[in-house]
């Protein structure tokens, strides 16, 4: 019976502590990049894309390339990255600080797993000597948002156009802009009252699309208690109350006023889940206290029939 009692408790501490981590079995995903081929002068872009219901919620990418025959013009959201942002939002981290190397690494985190397929980033480059070459990508991090680690393949497309923005070629405009309402294909005007929470993403919108996506791009906010906004636009509504959104670049200024009440569902469902994970964890200490002070409490007995 006492064995029994044991194997329960091990196995009740099992599945407890298995909840609290997210154990959880992951499929592999694929990321892909498709090479550029183009004459000197011309602009193309390198897509990053993944397949779908690749479920990752954390990835880390390092794109390299041949200096002497690309010049990196900046970046803009794939459709993949997009669709996802609408819904559930994340925060993107660029640091093309080497690009002049050859490098430039993008960090992606999101609170809900992506499960769109397609581009998640355009990389847009000047081809600067005639001819193909090869954008190469590592993945050195790739998990979902529970931080379990995902399966991931890269594969190497070759020049053809395809869908999703892949291979796109086109003549040197002189500048690197982008047309964001291709990476950012939302319209009209965001909401001007939105629950805390919620994020928002200004870029997709057509007052923000007179700005160049691939040009730094200064964003402020009002009162970062109640909403905080990133280096690409993303406003994350923290807290309550009226705030003002400014993005400047060169002689462009463009504000955004907005007012957040209550909480989102989203919020909610996260405040949730972290009372039901910290009452998980009191159990989860209790139940190691009380097996300890059992353990303890034999032993002692045990000593005392010996010594009698």
């Amino acid at each position: 019976m006492k064995k029994l009692k044991n194997i329960l408790a091990i196995g009740c501490l099992s599945v407890l502590f298995g909840f609290f981590l997210g154990v959880s079995s992951v499929s592999a995903a694929e990321i892909s990049v498709n090479e550029i081929s183009g004459n000197a002068g011309e602009s193309a872009v390198a897509s990053i894309a993944v397949t779908p219901d690749s479920g990752f919620g954390a990835g880390q990418f390092v794109a390299s390339f041949d200096p002497t025959k690309l010049e990196y013009n900046g970046y803009s959201i794939g459709n993949a990255l997009a669709d996802h942002e609408k819904s559930s939002g994340g925060l993107l981290d660029v640091n093309s600080n080497n690009a002049g190397e050859g490098k430039i690494v993008f960090v992606y985190i999101s609170t809900e797993d992506v499960q769109e397929g397609g581009a998640l980033l355009n990389l847009n480059f000047k081809v600067k000597e005639a001819g193909a070459t090869q954008v190469n990508v590592e993945v050195p991090e790739f998990v979902n948002n529970l931080g379990s680690p995902i399966g991931v393949t890269v594969a190497q497309v070759a020049a053809i156009t395809g869908e999703n923005g892949i291979s796109q070629q086109g003549e040197d405009t002189g500048s690197a802009s982008t047309d964001n309402s291709e990476s950012n294909n939302m319209t009209g005007t965001p909401a001007s009252e939105i629950k805390k929470g919620e994020t928002v993403a200004l870029l997709h919108y057509d007052e923000f699309k007179v700005l160049d996506a691939t040009q730094p791009i200064t964003w402020i906010t009002s009162d970062s208690k109640i909403a905080e906004v990133d280096a690409t636009g993303t406003i994350k509504a923290t807290g309550n109350g009226k705030v003002t959104v400014t993005a400047t670049q060169g002689d462009k200024t463009i504000s955004y006023e907005m007012d957040i009440v209550g909480e989102s569902e989203k919020s909610a469902a996260e405040n949730t889940n972290t009372i039901i994970t910290a009452i998980l964890i009191i159990i989860i200490f209790l139940v190691i206290i009380g097996l300890g002070v059992l353990a303890f409490l034999k032993i002692r007995k045990n000593k005392k029939s010996i010594s009698n």
